[in-house]
């Protein structure tokens, strides 16, 4: 099931960033260094039915949401093509985000030696650890700042936590094959794993912090894509941010 990204609000954000070069001032400095802490809400879109090692396990593709925290350093030169308040950039990442993953089914259960119709959530908690890297474009006015950017991500750890357990009635019933709660337990680690490629899409809004030097708070949000996780599955990410970024202009 392959994510469909509603590309509308993606060409307003291309067509809002080459718009405003025709309408860009001249700016007094060459570099830019920048960080900044920004909070996603992911949605989670893949093929897999399972992280275990079972084709006989599920009917349905897990999907979900996740919040991400990201810390971004940042480099930026102006352009060598003479083109006003145009800077190529180098960004480097950390990201920590806890996906989770699930779907909900009807199934017959045993309550009170009886069969009920409950219902059983299959469910995958993943804890990752992600580095970062990428190439940015970016334009600088007075105020604003927008940017694009594409890059790598590498997964530095991650761990999952999957089961199956009944949540209607929530506090009595159980499976029947195994006469307890929750079932099909994993603990473990993502297999076969991608570099994903990420796209994003920022604006951000300068307000300064000192008359004597070139010093910037700066609020942001954006939009972003990520590729998949995994070579051999599709689980794609797409969503969007808001953060706060520390900006210092200078010669």
């Amino acid at each position: 099931m392959k994510i469909k990204m509603k590309n509308r609000y993606l060409w307003v954000y291309i067509i809002t960033f080459f718009l405003s070069l025709l309408f860009c001032n001249s700016q007094d400095f060459r570099y830019v260094v920048s960080s900044s802490f920004l909070r996603n809400v992911e949605t989670h879109s893949t093929n897999i039915l399972t992280f275990r090692d079972s084709s006989d396990c599920c009917p349905n593709y897990l999907n979900g949401n996740s919040d991400a925290d990201i810390f971004n350093l940042s480099f930026e030169i102006i352009n060598p093509f003479k083109l006003p308040n145009i800077f190529f950039g180098f960004e480097l990442g950390y990201e920590s985000s806890s996906p989770v993953l699930y779907y909900d089914e009807s199934e017959e259960i045993n309550v009170n030696g009886e069969p009920f119709l409950g219902k059983i959530r299959h469910s995958a908690n993943i804890n990752l650890i992600n580095i970062t890297g990428g190439f940015s474009l970016s334009y600088f006015d007075n105020h604003w700042k927008l940017s694009t950017s594409v890059g790598l991500k590498f997964v530095s750890s991650n761990s999952v936590y999957e089961k199956q357990e009944i949540i209607v009635p929530s506090d009595r019933g159980v499976f029947q094959d195994t006469q307890t709660r929750i079932k099909n337990e994993f603990n473990g680690a993502l297999l076969q794993l991608n570099t994903p490629v990420i796209i994003k899409l920022d604006v951000a809004y300068l307000l300064p912090l000192s008359k004597k030097v070139k010093l910037y708070i700066a609020p942001a949000a954006g939009i972003y894509f990520q590729s998949s996780y995994l070579k051999n599955k599709i689980w794609e990410s797409y969503g969007y941010g808001f953060g706060i970024n520390l900006i210092y202009k200078f010669n």
